[in-house]
Parts: C-alpha cells; sequence; structure tokens
C-alpha cells in the first residue's frame, strides 16, 4: 500500500474529529471516509493538470503530509464520538441494522454480476452506466491528464468531467493493482455504502442537537432512512460514478448546516472548506456538481440576507454568490474550459 494512502487516511481520521462532534462513531468513520475522497480527489487534479511533470506517489505523499499538519492544528476541536455523550453506543445500532440491509441488497446483485471467475457477467443490472465507469476509469489509468474523449461517441467531447474517475485509476496505481481493478468493483460498493449511508445519520445529529435520542426516535431516524434508499434502491446498490459522489455530497450538506449556525472566523473556515468541496464536485459530475453550486448560493444568499451579521460578512458572501455564479457559467458550457473537460 501506497505511503501517501496511510498518511492521508490519518489525517481524514484527524479532520473528522476536528470538523463535528459526532455522537456516532459510524458517523465519524463514514465523515473520515469522505474526506479522505474529497482530499484524493484534489490531490489528483493537480497530477494531471499543474504538476503532471512531477511523480505522482510524491505529490499524493506530500498532499497527504500538508493534510496531515492542517488538520493536527484543528487537533483541538478533535473530540471522540463517545466521549462525554450518554447513549452513543444505541444511536450506533441504528445505522448498523441499515447498513446491514442496504449491504445485503448489494452482494444480492453483485453475487450475479461483475467478475464470475475470469468471465465478466451482467444480468442487466449492471448497465450503460457501469460500462461507462469502467471504460473511463480504464481510460484513465492509460492517460496523464484528465480523458477528455467520450468513447462511446467517436471520441468526441465527453459531456461530463472525468475527475472522479481520474481519482479512481489513481488509486490502483498508487496501490500496484492497475488495469485488474475491475474485479475490485463490489468491494467499492460496499466500502462506499459503510461510508455515505452514516451520513444521513450525521444530518440528523447535527439538526438535532445535543440530544440523548430514545428508542422511539432512533427508529424513526432508521426508518426515514430506509424510505430514502429504498425510493432509490439502484443507486445505491449498485457501482455507477455519481454513486460514488454521494457521500462527499452529504458531507458539503453537513458542512452547510454547520456554517450556517456560525459566526465570524469559524463561520469562514467551514464555509471555506464547503466551496472547495463544492468545486470538486463540480469538476467530478455535472449533475451532483450543479446541487453542489446551488446549496452553496443557498447558503450565500442567506448570509447576504441576514442583518444580524456584520456588513463586512454580508459584502463577503456577496462576492462568493457572484463568483459561483461566474464559475457555473464559464464551467458549464460544452467546450473546455480552465483547461478542464467542460459539461454538455
Amino acid at each position: 500500500m501506497g505511503i501517501g494512502i496511510v498518511v492521508l487516511a490519518l489525517a481524514s481520521l484527524l479532520g473528522s474529529g476536528s470538523l463535528f462532534r459526532h455522537q456516532r462513531v459510524l458517523t465519524f468513520l463514514g465523515v473520515a471516509g469522505v474526506l479522505f475522497e474529497g482530499q484524493w480527489l484534489l490531490l489528483t487534479l493537480l497530477t494531471r493538470t499543474v504538476l503532471v511533470s512531477f511523480p505522482a506517489h510524491w505529490i499524493f505523499l506530500g498532499g497527504g503530509i500538508v493534510f496531515l499538519v492542517l488538520w493536527t492544528i484543528q487537533y483541538k476541536n478533535w473530540r471522540f464520538p463517545y466521549r462525554g455523550v450518554v447513549g452513543s453506543g444505541q444511536r450506533d445500532i441504528i445505522v448498523g441494522l441499515v447498513l446491514l440491509v442496504v449491504v445485503a441488497a448489494s452482494w444480492s446483485v453483485a453475487r450475479v454480476n461483475g467478475f464470475q471467475g475470469l468471465n465478466w457477467v451482467s444480468h442487466s443490472f449492471y448497465n450503460g452506466d457501469v460500462a461507462t465507469l469502467g471504460s473511463l476509469v480504464q481510460r484513465s489509468l492509460l492517460t496523464d491528464g484528465l480523458v477528455r474523449e467520450n468513447p462511446f461517441a467517436g471520441n468526441g467531447s465527453l459531456e461530463y468531467p472525468t475527475l472522479l474517475h481520474a481519482g479512481v485509476a489513481s488509486f490502483f496505481q498508487n496501490v500496484g493493482v492497475g488495469a485488474s481493478w475491475l474485479h475490485f468493483l463490489p468491494v467499492m460498493t460496499y466500502l462506499q455504502l459503510l461510508l455515505t449511508i452514516p451520513l444521513f445519520f450525521l444530518l440528523f445529529d447535527l439538526l438535532g442537537g445535543k440530544w440523548h435520542a430514545g428508542w422511539g426516535l432512533l427508529v424513526a431516524q432508521g426508518a426515514l432512512v430506509g424510505y430514502v434508499l429504498t425510493l432509490s434502491w439502484d443507486t445505491y446498490i449498485y457501482p455507477q460514478s455519481h454513486f460514488f459522489l454521494i457521500g462527499l455530497f452529504l458531507g458539503l450538506v453537513a458542512l452547510l448546516v454547520k456554517a450556517y449556525g456560525q459566526h465570524g472566523m469559524a463561520s469562514y473556515v467551514t464555509a471555506g472548506i464547503a466551496l472547495l468541496v463544492g468545486l470538486l464536485l463540480l469538476l467530478a459530475n455535472a449533475v451532483t456538481g450543479t446541487a453542489a453550486v446551488t446549496l452553496l448560493a443557498v447558503l450565500a444568499l442567506a448570509r447576504m440576507g441576514d442583518k444580524r451579521r456584520e456588513m463586512g460578512e454580508r459584502l463577503a458572501y456577496s462576492a462568493v454568490l457572484a463568483g459561483l455564479l461566474a464559475g457555473f457559467l464559464l464551467v458549464t458550457p460544452g467546450n473546455g474550459a480552465f483547461g478542464q473537460p467542460g459539461f454538455s
């Protein structure tokens, strides 16, 4: 395993406990996982656009060290989920039950799809979205920069960015797997489920405050999350491109909820991290990125209209809103912008 991955994983654990006062271990690990993904995508963007002449493994190692230092500076805010909170264990139980059901559903699909021995099998559920994911990751393994051509349309311009696919390719290159990465697709799906679903419960904790939940309320939380997952069950049990970004998107929502209740410099720091996550999502998937920019604009509008805030803060968020709108208009045309693949 690449040493850069280990360093970045340690930084992500520090960052998770510093960003949020978790009430559940599973949300702590979920945020650490999606934080790792976000940091990895950022470093992938650097390796494939700005620092293409440098060895990638050194960039990931150096970036991991930088993130580790930055999160260590925030260590005074780090809290272990169970410290000083009564009943945290039962909060984790309800998350575990939801995970058990969804992972079992995912396993039931994976066992009759994907690689069966040495042959690839697709019983209609591993569809064109999965083929697109596989093709673009495979192409990214053979490409130094970001892929710009759509292999399904005569190598015309891609309809969406490929930062996600480049990130997956870079990870498997870093661990020495390479072209056989597709055999690990079911494992990638299970891991992403374990990271993503707890973030729904993090939102409950952020919106509900530091209350001691009884079993009735916990069951209601689990039922609500289960209902949401049932409505979009195909999204959560078989791998497609935006599936691997939903956790990062929920992390963005959590950051915006936190930033909304903060004041002064703390608000700027949290909103700044959220802005960076939103830009990564915009460079990784058109639909998820558009939703991310919309949420960031909502926070900026709320800050602008809040007369209890200082004028300087309101003006700063006015500038953020203008930048979001201008950046979105520049990035979204079909032709490439900022040297990156554009949107349809």
